[in-house]
């Protein structure tokens, strides 16, 4: 008898003959009885008491497909539920205060708390205001770090949800939370990999993963967690300094300022059609402005490197000082978010002369620890002079950079001979010692010098020769710094 009655109910079911109610949705009509959606939910039983003539109902939020279900649950009591309706469902649940039916939703996502689903269902606790809910999913957030790795986790999220993240972080530390999200970057990059079949470049994710990573406490972090961030190159070291609270690293947030700044000594390595060249260069950067010198280690060839950055963009041209070459290059590159490391390509010739391939090229710090930025006080600049021999005097410029109590740079004479020039400071007084590119001849020099109380004016003298061989005389060395 019960069943013949469920199978007259679910007969009824979008019979337009004996329905006194139309729901819209989406355009598409579904036809009901009043007495059982009465029975079902307390808010349409309030609606039809108040409007006995009520003939139509448009509903919002709810696809066709969705509402279908609740058509099964009203005249069947069956619902099929799962990830894509879950919150349509829900939601209607909630609106039209179906106990039953909310009861329902909540057990199947109770029941689908795991690893692929936790951020799913924790954003929908958020949404719907699900303490109980939120906690249990919380918990296997804290248990599992698997939760970070699908590849839909960070889609959904909101700023809601976002200022939510931080809350079920109690007992995660900040740089735990941040590994956990690369690697999620790193899952999503692999299976765009996989998928991707044109081969084709992956999609930029720090758009996605960099507003999560925002909600990090950057004052609970070390020093090491800070060089672990950057180094990952998720943040710019200008953004990485305006994470960092006042008054907190600041040591480190130096650090970064004087890495983003290209000053400094490089290696780097030119690709032509001719093979590969190395170089060594030294670069200043004062606001958006490079000024440089590189010399390269075939030859000998030197020249003077200027152009502009523009955030990680740079523009540069390359002019060899010998003009019976005339070597030139025009090179556009990219600095990396941590300032270690400059590529790019470009054109390259002789003179007005362009040769037909381009010339790619990569240049990483030699190193940078503890340099000298281009202050007053600072031996750090580019430096004119002469050195006067027993017969000759031959002028030249020095881009010299200062590392504590050391000195380092690249001479060029204007013979276009030129050589790497290193030193030692004592309050003072400077011990220099300059080594030319051209390692069969073997010239060397070294300078002893003083520098004046302005830091502005050096002068020396000292011995010079050829490998092991010292020649008689000593020669004079004059030095202006260029303000």
């Amino acid at each position: 008898m019960q069943n013949n009655l469920i199978e007259q109910i679910a007969s009824l079911q979008n019979n337009s003959k004996l329905s006194d109610i139309k729901f819209i949705v989406n355009e598409k009509a579904f036809y009901g009885h009043k007495v059982l959606f009465g029975l079902t939910s307390l808010v349409l039983l309030e609606k039809f008491e108040k409007e006995p003539n009520l003939k139509q109902i448009d509903i919002e939020n709810i696809n066709e497909i969705e509402f279908q279900e609740i058509m099964n649950y009203v005249y069947q009591r069956k619902v099929e539920i799962n990830f894509r309706n879950i919150k349509s469902l829900l939601n209607f649940a909630k609106v039209y205060q179906i106990e039953d039916l909310l009861l329902s939703c909540l057990e199947f996502l109770e029941k689908n708390i795991a690893n692929q689903n936790c951020f799913i269902i924790f954003d929908i606790s958020i949404k719907f205001q699900l303490d109980d809910l939120k906690e249990k999913t919380s918990k296997v957030i804290h248990e599992s770090k698997d939760c970070f790795k699908q590849e839909h986790v960070l889609d959904s999220f909101d700023d809601e949800t976002l200022a939510q993240i931080s809350l079920i972080r109690n007992d995660l530390t900040e740089i735990y939370f941040f590994r956990r999200i690369i690697e999620w970057g790193n899952y999503k990059i692999e299976n765009e990999n996989h998928e991707n079949q044109e081969n084709q470049p992956n999609i930029d994710l720090k758009n996605k993963i960099v507003p999560l990573l925002n909600s990090l406490n950057f004052s609970n972090l070390s020093e090491s967690d800070l060089q672990e961030i950057w180094d990952s190159q998720v943040f710019s070291g200008e953004q990485l300094v305006q994470l960092i609270p006042d008054g907190v690293h600041e040591e480190f947030k130096n650090k970064i300022k004087q890495t983003n700044n290209l000053t400094g000594i490089w290696k780097g390595e030119m690709n032509t059609q001719n093979g590969k060249l190395g170089f060594i260069g030294v670069l200043f950067q004062k606001e958006n402005q490079i000024d440089g010198v590189i010399q390269f280690n075939i030859g000998g060839h030197a020249g003077k490197i200027t152009g502009t950055i523009n955030n990680l963009d740079l523009d540069l041209i390359y002019k060899q000082e010998d003009p019976r070459i005339g070597y030139w290059a025009e090179l556009k590159g990219t600095r990396s978010f941590n300032g270690k490391e400059i590529i790019g390509k470009g054109d390259h010739g002789e003179n007005e002369k362009k040769r037909k391939k381009s010339v790619t090229w990569k240049i990483t710090r030699d190193f940078l620890e503890d340099i000298i930025s281009d202050e007053v006080n600072s031996i750090s600049g580019i430096w004119n002079g002469t050195v006067q021999g027993k017969s000759k005097k031959n002028s030249f410029y020095i881009f010299l950079i200062q590392f504590v109590d050391k000195l380092r740079g690249i001479v060029v004479f204007e013979d276009f001979n030129s050589g790497i020039i290193e030193g030692t400071i004592e309050e003072n007084k400077f011990v220099f010692v300059y080594k030319n590119h051209d390692k069969i001849k073997g010239y060397w020099a070294k300078i002893f010098a003083i520098i004046d109380e302005q830091n502005l004016i050096l002068n020396g003298q000292g011995p010079h020769g050829n490998h092991n061989k010292t020649r008689k005389d000593f020669l004079t060395w004059e030095m202006k710094k260029e303000k």
